[in-house]
């Protein structure tokens, strides 16, 4: 009796008859282990989302890499996809679950997953639906298929593909918040691996790498004797930054400001030639310092010193320097005073001398004359007087002589008096004892 209704059940689960045809052949008692019976086959028939039918008996987690399950027609869970690398939760409800291992990204829609590794220097962290491969930090690193990046140590950085750590090279360094190896400043150095860099002492300086600090006396100055400190190049001697030993310029080449290299320096008198290789003279009247490369003309009253380094006062012919002690122009010599072309001051014209304003020499009077009152210009002799060349000065003829001629060279022109005749002291008034009235006045101008 327990069987058939049993039989009928499944029956009718299979074929699909209308329940009444089968309840109407049991009895009662029948009746209700029937409903009993159908009750127990719902419940083993039908699990949770997230699980599936296991056995005959019980409902199982949807294992990894799978997912769904728990519905009335479909008990099974559904496999994430073929690649190996996806991978699911125990129990998971929903595609959305599917995710790849760890190193591996995510790609593809839903259906249709794929996992691709991780190249270097990116990740893969297995977090979602979403989880493509992502950029390690710019302080980190990573091989291919990895799960996480890795940060450097202090002292390392990251290499370009982020795929290792690299030691900082000497000359850099490298602290925990930098992504790459910096470079030591001016005057500093690191060797390989450093987290900071080390100043040069004075006199010392980076080498090629900047590894080390080596001695290097710089501009101007050279290694000691115990090559560790430095001296300064002697006098007309140079030295490069680089150079340790000082060395002599040429002939017209002296030292530059600092010492470190030899200039064109052509010196007083001279000035770079048109190369600016060599040195000329200056022309006449032109100077130029020891430090100069050109010559320049001298201003009025001024010329060249003796070695043309610099323009002195040099009044010149006629005239003489403003003050003896501290001379800054020049005056005209006056009348019988004259002045060389070297000359600084005037000098007094000679005996039977006379010299105009600003002469550069005075003039001898000749034979007949004698100098003026101002001794600027020689004047003829007057009636009755003459002089002779070796003469200063006009003399009267001799008492009883007379002479009307004017600029005698001589007393030859003195004549003598006739009877009852007398002549003045000067030689030049004639008188006649007889009449006792003037018989001839006779004088120069």
């Amino acid at each position: 009796m327990c069987v058939l209704p049993v039989i009928y059940i499944f029956s009718f689960k299979s074929h699909s008859f209308p329940t009444h045809h089968i309840i109407m052949y049991l009895s009662w008692h029948n009746i209700l282990l029937l409903i009993l019976i159908i009750a127990s086959f719902s419940f083993t028939l039908s699990c949770d989302v997230g699980f599936e039918f296991f056995g005959s008996e019980s409902c199982s987690p949807c294992r990894t890499g799978t997912y769904g399950g728990g519905t009335a027609n479909d008990d099974q869970c559904a496999s994430c996809g073929v690649n190996p690398q996806l991978t699911s939760l125990a129990g998971s409800t929903d595609v959305g679950a599917c995710t790849c291992n760890l190193g591996f990204g995510l790609s593809g829609s839903l259906g249709s997953f794929s996992c691709t590794q991780c190249n270097p220097g990116t990740f893969g962290p297995n977090s979602g639906a979403a989880n493509a491969c992502s950029d390690c930090s710019s302080t980190s690193v990573s091989v291919a298929g990895a799960g996480s990046c890795s940060s450097c140590e202090d002292g390392t950085a990251p290499n370009e593909p982020h795929s290792k750590c690299a030691v900082c090279a000497a000359g850099t360094y490298s602290a925990a918040a930098d992504a790459t190896c910096q470079d030591c400043g001016a005057d500093t150095v690191s060797s390989p691996g450093s987290v900071e860099c080390d100043p040069c002492n004075d006199n010392y300086d980076p080498n090629g790498d900047s590894s080390s600090c080596v001695l290097s006396c710089g501009a101007g100055l050279k290694n000691n004797a115990r090559v560790d400190g430095c001296d300064s190049c002697p006098g007309g001697q140079v030295s490069g930054v680089s150079e340790s030993t000082c060395s002599a310029c040429s002939t017209h080449f002296a030292p530059n400001g600092d010492s470190s290299a030899c200039v064109l320096s052509c010196g007083a008198g001279l000035k770079n030639n048109a190369g600016a290789d060599g040195c000329d003279s200056c022309p006449g009247g032109q100077v130029s310092g020891a430090s100069e490369s050109t010559c320049s003309s001298c201003s009025t009253h001024f010329a060249p010193n003796g070695d043309s380094s610099a323009c002195v006062l040099s009044c010149g012919a006629g005239l003489k320097n403003n003050d003896d002690e501290e001379p800054t122009g020049c005056l005209v010599c006056p009348v019988g005073k004259y002045s060389g072309a070297a000359d600084t001051t005037c000098s007094d014209c000679g005996a039977n001398q006379v010299a105009p304003p600003q002469a550069s020499s005075c003039s001898t009077c000749n034979a007949g004359q004698e100098p003026n009152g101002d001794l600027s210009s020689c004047a003829n002799c007057g009636a009755g007087k003459f002089a002779t060349a070796e003469q200063a000065a006009c003399h009267n003829c001799s008492p009883g002589k007379f002479s009307a001629a004017l600029a005698a060279t001589g007393d030859l022109t003195c004549q003598v008096c006739g009877d009852g005749k007398i002549s003045g002291a000067a030689g030049e008034f004639l008188y006649s004892t007889a009449q006792h009235s003037t018989a001839q006045h006779r004088h120069s101008t």
